[in-house]
């Protein structure tokens, strides 16, 4: 089967890495190469490009497409967490970039062999290293209820989560769940069908669910977003595309414990612990713009690289903003009421209306990370979803 694959946040990704033509970048998880191929279009004979899959099938795909650009390629089967170690046995030391584009392939869930897909007959594999002997098998048929029930409470936030893990416990003692549609068809028995009328298919959280587990892809994603930081160089950036929230939150969580490492009291004047920051947000408004509309201006940049935060309040009964510049201006005319002159936008908590690129050609969420000789930069992007996405979830 042809290894087929539409790379998401491409230009986004390509403008993220600020690459450098003889620079050292990482596509952590390579698929069928495509935004290996943007990487290495923009690299030098001089820089170098580390392909890093599990899938071998997508290892020779990417191999193939790659193969007439001029830099140094090398291909690693191995997992993105493991990157120190890669490195280490490459005897390289630092990276100027690195990319991860996080979940499953459209290749792997249009190839029913694999297992992946509750859309085809296949038996219940869901390894993207298929040289692991943990399978999805292994889960539905060996799982007790409350083991069931917690990973597709967790990794799928199904709320049928119960039903689903009894009415499994309840067919496997017929005989052993051994393909997709026979799961699917279980699923589809343990959930109301009045819940089923609506919504993504009944079976999808729960696939979801048992190929996170499987594949410990959320385990994986922890270790792999420090080891990344740790091992940029001055200047690197890494770009980490999520698409659900369990990815999302890992992210931003390891994010928020690199900038604010201090474990001191809040009541503590001073800190005590001696634990300083490695990582800092973005000031500047380098993946984002504000909205603007014919009769407002812009506000000054907008902060956290996504969200403006305070650059105007309510001042009226209508719920109006306007700029801290108006109000100034108002308050030195001697203007009590509305503040005259054009409005400023808040720009509230809310995905943006307006990027670098349509919205419709965005999927899932962009992070970047920058590195300086002091401190790694994060800087924000969203887009959403699309029906040309290849690594969105089984829908």
């Amino acid at each position: 089967m042809e290894f087929k694959h539409t790379s998401v946040l491409f230009e986004a990704c390509m403008e993220g890495l600020a690459i450098k033509p003889d620079g050292i970048y990482v596509d952590g998880t390579l698929g069928g190469g495509g935004h290996s191929s943007g990487i290495c279009a923009r690299l030098s004979a001089e820089g170098t490009l580390i392909g890093i899959d599990r899938d071998t099938d997508a290892l020779r795909a990417a191999e193939a497409r790659l193969r007439d650009y001029p830099c140094h390629k090398i291909f690693v089967q191995s997992n993105y967490a493991q990157i120190k170690e890669v490195l280490e046995d490459l005897n390289i030391e630092k990276i100027d970039g690195a990319l991860l584009d996080l979940g499953v392939s459209s290749f792997q869930l249009d190839n029913p062999e694999r297992g992946f897909s509750y859309m085809q007959e296949a038996p219940l594999d869901m390894r993207m290293n298929q040289s692991d002997g943990f399978t999805a098998y292994d889960v539905v048929n060996s799982y007790d209820a409350e083991g069931l029930r917690d990973i597709i409470t967790r990794y799928g936030e199904e709320r049928w989560a119960s039903r689903i893990a009894d009415f499994i416990v309840k067919a496997r003692k017929d005989k052993p769940i051994e393909t997709t549609t026979e799961l699917v068809d279980i699923i589809k028995a343990a959930i109301p069908a009045s819940a089923r009328r609506d919504g993504p298919h009944p079976a999808k959280r729960t696939f979801q669910a048992i190929r996170i587990e499987v594949n410990d892809e959320l385990g994986q994603l922890e270790k792999a977003i420090d080891a990344f930081c740790d091992v940029l160089a001055p200047g690197g950036r890494l770009c980490v595309i999520t698409f659900h929230s369990l990815e999302d939150r890992i992210v931003k969580e390891i994010i928020a414990r690199r900038v604010h490492p201090c474990t001191c009291p809040k009541e503590f004047p001073v800190c005590v612990c001696g634990k300083k920051p490695d990582i800092s947000k973005n000031q500047g408004n380098r993946f984002c713009r504000l909205r603007r509309k014919s009769n407002e201006t812009h506000a000054p940049a907008a902060r956290n690289c996504g969200f403006a935060k305070s650059w105007g309040r309510p001042q009226d009964k209508t719920g109006s903003f306007y700029g801290v510049r108006a109000k100034i201006r108002a308050k030195k005319e001697g203007n009590p009421g509305r503040p005259q002159g054009k409005p400023f936008v808040l720009f509230r908590r809310r995905r943006a209306e307006t990027m670098r690129e349509s919205a419709a050609a965005h999927a899932g969420h962009l992070r970047v990370i920058v590195t300086t000789p002091k401190f790694h930069f994060v800087a924000r992007t969203h887009g959403k979803k699309t029906k040309s996405n290849s690594r969105q979830q089984p829908a």
